[in-house]
């Protein structure tokens, strides 16, 4: 069960990025899971991840 309680860093989420957009140019829809499922663990690493692909997916304004 421990296994189950990691809450994960937004650093570490941020590593994933490269890959998951990777991913995302040779599929139609990409699933990101998170199976650390004790207390809100998986909801909040799935919204911080939701937040990370949205910041980055948006496009850059210019000053």
């Amino acid at each position: 069960e421990e296994r189950f309680r990691y809450d994960y860093r937004r650093a570490e989420l941020t590593e994933w990025l490269p890959r998951l957009h990777a991913l995302a140019e040779q599929v139609d829809e990409v699933h990101v899971l998170f199976n650390n499922c004790c207390g809100a663990a998986a909801v909040q690493a799935a919204e911080t991840m939701t937040g990370l692909l949205s910041a980055r997916s948006a496009p850059s304004s210019s000053r």
